[in-house]
């Protein structure tokens, strides 16, 4: 899909689906092909602009570095509506931020009074969360006698029976983790990011995060399924307690009757159907696009990169020259005082013009050479280092605020240690054909220095939080060889990466593993 880059515009809506289609004579890598199709664009949606929540996120966390011109930083909250192609029914679900301690809980009939531990406070600027044991957010759903909806709109996929479908979903939100079910219906996963993976089936249910893509085909006549009946597209939040949902409908032809609302999928059980590191690493390749040639008329060009074929298009298999392990941590940067995701301490300049790094190149397609990489030492880089005093043009000079560590005496692991946590330009200059794994390590918050912060902070300290992210590859596609829990090392290579088959991708995702400092989880790249 196209988006935007500038500030959180995309957010407001400057973004939108973008369909390539194959080119005539190249052979379908997944067949047979579906009879029709649609998209399904899903995005979050806040109550105030793009803009607005970037100023909340942008201002100092540390009190003593906050003025009152601008204030402190302040943390957005969870979405108030998850939209389907821009469509949604705002008020159909329980809004978190509204409820009260011993209020009757909406679409609840035992009569259960809102504790402690289900209250969110209604400002997001004050921290705050939903106890473990909370209860989630509720939904109901009405229609009308004449199945139209009572408010709102409800986005409608129309099938036909005996007809495959194909659904292009499309995670276009800013935030949330989703979960899509199709109610009674069976859904066969037939591409991931574009590239086609041996098709894989699931029933109801699929996840999606962040920037990602899954086109799934719904065939025809499956059991159970009434073709004179309506069902419910449900689209869920996970990893986010009290997030709302929000409800389309596939309808086919001949459907005499509109879905019972009595069988939405609530969000409380949705949290039950994400997908775990084995599901996530299930999917293969797909055989045809890891076996297909190039001849001279390039008829039988793979379905990816075309002027790359046969050379250029290197297998997960091909032995790496480096690989970099990124550490992903929430520190907070010294120089100016903001809260940041950052890999290895390094997060990009915050500060004004705020230029986008593809402007930066776009603007000087040399800029890139001009800033100092990375130093390339070791064939395993721990890379644990920032700018020295936070200041990005000192990361730019000549390097020699590096310390280089030895790690556990011996040279094949090499420790950069450098400053404490800072913003620039964070460069890994490879070589044109090289070949390189990258190992995201998702680590607790306030690891490697994180915790830097004013002494009257309490905040800020001994941060073990972590949430699951979504990281892109721009421009790029990648074998996603690994994934799991807990520390990263060497013999995962043996143990958890499929150097075989598997999936390509340019969005992954470095799940969850817990609160505390001794659990963690990883992703693996080439």
């Amino acid at each position: 899909f196209y988006h935007d880059h500038s500030s959180l515009n995309r957010a407001d809506g400057l973004q939108g689906p973008l369909i390539v289609q194959a080119r005539k004579g190249v052979p379908a890598l997944v067949t047979p092909g579906p009879d029709a199709s649609d998209v399904l664009f899903l995005t979050d949606f806040w109550h105030f602009t793009g803009n607005a929540l970037a100023m909340r996120l942008n201002r100092p966390f540390d009190p003593n570095q906050a003025t009152s011109g601008s204030g402190g930083w302040c943390w957005v909250g969870l979405p108030r509506s998850l939209l389907i192609n821009g469509v949604g029914n705002y008020g159909e679900c329980e809004d978190v931020y509204t409820r009260k301690v011993g209020q009757a809980l909406p679409f609840r009939s035992d009569g259960y009074k809102a504790e402690a531990k289900d209250v969110l406070s209604p400002n997001p600027c004050v921290a705050g969360q939903l106890g473990p044991t909370a209860e989630p957010s509720s939904c109901k759903v009405e229609l009308k006698a004449t199945g139209k909806d009572t408010c709102g709109q409800r986005y409608k996929v129309s099938a036909k029976p005996g007809k495959t479908l194909r659904l292009r979903m499309i995670n276009a939100g800013t935030l949330v983790y989703m979960t899509v079910c199709i109610q009674a219906h069976t859904l066969t996963v037939v591409a991931l990011d574009a590239a086609p993976v041996e098709p894989q089936d699931f029933f109801e249910c699929v996840d999606i995060n962040t920037g990602q893509r899954v086109d799934v085909h719904i065939k025809p006549n499956q059991p159970g399924v009434d073709t004179s009946k309506s069902y419910w597209i449900s689209v869920g939040s996970q990893y986010r307690k009290g997030a709302p949902s929000t409800y389309g409908i596939l309808r086919y032809e001949s459907a005499k009757s509109s879905p019972d609302p009595s069988q939405i999928i609530q969000p409380g059980p949705m949290t039950d159907k994400k997908w775990n590191t084995s599901v996530t690493m299930s999917f293969k390749a797909n055989k045809a696009l890891l076996e297909a040639k190039a001849d001279k008329n390039r008829k039988t060009s793979p379905y990816l990169f075309p002027q790359a074929a046969p050379k250029s298009f290197k297998l997960p298999s091909t032995s790496i020259s480096r690989r970099f392990i990124l550490q992903s941590t929430q520190p907070i940067i010294e120089s100016n005082g903001m809260l940041r995701w950052a890999l290895n301490n390094i997060a990009y300049p915050v500060a004004p013009p705020c230029k986008p790094v593809i402007d930066e190149v776009y603007d000087n397609p040399n800029w890139v050479s001009s800033v100092q990489a990375v130093p390339s030492n070791g064939p395993n880089q721990q890379l644990y280092f920032t700018p020295a005093g936070g200041d990005a043009s000192s990361w730019q000079g000549d390097g020699k605020n590096l310390q280089i560590v030895d790690a556990a005496g011996s040279n094949s692991n090499v420790v950069l240690k450098l400053g404490k946590p800072g913003a620039a330009s964070h460069v890994l200059s490879l070589k044109p054909g090289e070949v390189v794994e990258i190992v995201i390590q998702n680590d607790r918050a306030g690891l490697f220095g994180g915790e830097y912060a004013s002494k009257n902070d309490s905040l800020t300290n001994k941060r073990n939080g972590r949430e699951q992210h979504s990281f892109h590859l721009h421009g790029h596609h990648f074998w996603q060889v690994g994934m799991g829990m807990g520390e990263w090392d060497e013999g995962k290579v043996k143990t958890d990466y499929n150097l075989v088959n598997p999936p390509l991708r340019d969005t992954t995702t470095v799940l969850f593993n817990g609160t505390t400092e001794d659990k963690a989880a990883w992703v693996a790249i080439r």
